[in-house]
């Protein structure tokens, strides 16, 4: 079994961490390569939070057999933190094996701090793992702030990102994009040749999401939804998420299907109360704290599902990992423009329906009307079959052992406990 490392800097995040990290490490172990995996957080996240992450950090060490190490540090995107976490990589690699070391950072950030550790050891590879337009996604936040403060500190830091992602995508040995426009992205902004970065969406493991039509009855049963038009959403429900939006679609929809109904997975009840309380005051909302496990079990109760964004640097080279979990549990997804390449994917397939932002909620509620009765839409089976071969890692396969081979990594002892599906 080949040992390499995965950094990234941030702690755990709830959901996409198993999803996109450890899923996709248990399946790169299938295929022979082994992760250790190594985090970085700011000091201020680490005083405010330590416990919290080094409690969650055990438990998915124990759930998913993972080694996990996190360490805490001033002023991360800095120069001195990006040595910092460069020593502390070398210092991983004592104990991996084999020549080339490679090293997968998820962002830029960590590939700088890999990059700075290659300068001294050449035997290393780095994979950027691109995620999305990481400025543009502070330069949001930066708009979102209240004070002047705020908003200066969040531009300071879209500054100093943007150096760093211009750099990662120089840099790297290979990159990998959930994207087509996040690939155009990249080359754009550090001169990456085309064929150095390789496209892979969000994926999930189907065995999460497996259809059983008996207990996708039970689970309506359960929830007292048998005779309605469930329409579910996953996720946090912070504005970037467009809850208004959402809630008055699903009012909108109600006057044309009375029998429309909202299923909210999310832990945030406090914004649930907040943008669905109309309603929640007529019954047409089920809220469910659903653990990671069972996230698949909720979904496929439903009958579509939402994935409304704005139009916007951040969105348009996104690839959302919830899209991947609702077509693989059959679901057609209702869904605005200019997400990465997942609107496009919508139109090609007629697996949901895209709607325009700027209509009011009724016409995007005539459009989702009119999108339901189509027989595409309640063909679950097609969606599931083309969503798997889509967003299931298997797909991408050779993707992954073509870029191995080609930066001289060599794969073996696949386990046969993590079987690369």
């Amino acid at each position: 079994m080949t040992t390499a490392l995965f950094t990234s800097f941030a702690a755990p995040d709830s959901g996409v961490f198993e999803s996109q990290v450890l899923e996709y490490g248990r399946f790169m172990k299938g295929l022979g390569l082994h992760f250790r995996y190594l985090l970085f957080e700011g000091l201020r996240t680490g005083f405010a939070h330590r416990r919290g992450i080094h409690d969650r950090i055990a438990a998915l060490q124990l759930r998913f057999a993972a080694d996990i190490v996190i360490h805490y540090q001033p002023s991360p995107l800095s120069r001195l933190g990006l040595r910092m976490a460069s020593f502390r990589m070398r210092a991983a690699l004592r104990g991996i094996t084999g020549q080339p070391a490679l090293i997968q950072a998820r962002g830029a950030p960590a590939t700088c701090a890999a990059l700075e550790l290659r300068r001294h050891t050449r035997s290393v590879r780095v994979i950027y793992d691109a995620r999305g337009d990481e400025t543009a996604e502070i330069r949001y936040e930066a708009a979102c702030s209240v004070s002047r403060r705020d908003r200066s500190r969040w531009l300071r830091r879209a500054e100093r990102m943007a150096i760093l992602e211009r750099r990662a995508s120089a840099g790297a040995d290979h990159i990998l994009a959930v994207s087509e426009p996040l690939k155009e992205h990249v080359c754009a902004i550090g001169g990456a040749p085309p064929q150095r970065i390789s496209v892979v969406p969000c994926c999930v493991s189907p065995g999460r999401m497996r259809h059983d039509p008996g207990a996708r009855r039970a689970m309506r049963s359960r929830l007292a939804i048998e005779d309605r038009f469930v329409v579910v959403y996953s996720g946090s429900l912070t504005p970037y998420q467009l809850p208004d939006r959402m809630a008055a679609l699903i009012e909108a929809l109600r006057e044309r299907l009375p029998q429309t109904h909202l299923l909210l997975l999310t832990r945030d009840h406090a914004g649930a109360d907040r943008w669905f309380d109309r309603l929640s005051a007529c019954g047409a909302v089920t809220v469910v704290d659903a653990p990671f496990d069972e996230v698949g079990s909720y979904l496929a109760a439903a009958d579509a599902a939402l994935l409304l964004r704005q139009d916007d640097a951040v969105n348009r080279v996104a690839c959302p990992v919830k899209f991947a979990e609702y077509q693989i549990c059959g679901l057609p997804v209702v869904t605005s423009p200019g997400i990465g390449d997942l609107s496009a994917h919508v139109r090609a397939t007629g697996h949901g329906v895209v709607i325009p932002l700027q209509l009011s909620p009724r016409e995007q509620a005539a459009l989702v009307a009119e999108a339901a009765a189509s027989p595409r839409w309640r063909d679950s089976e097609q969606i599931r079959h083309a969503a798997t071969r889509r967003f299931c890692r298997d797909a991408y396969r050779d993707t992954y052992l073509e870029l191995l081979a080609e930066l001289g990594v060599v794969v073996n002892g696949r386990d046969p406990d993590f079987p690369a599906s």
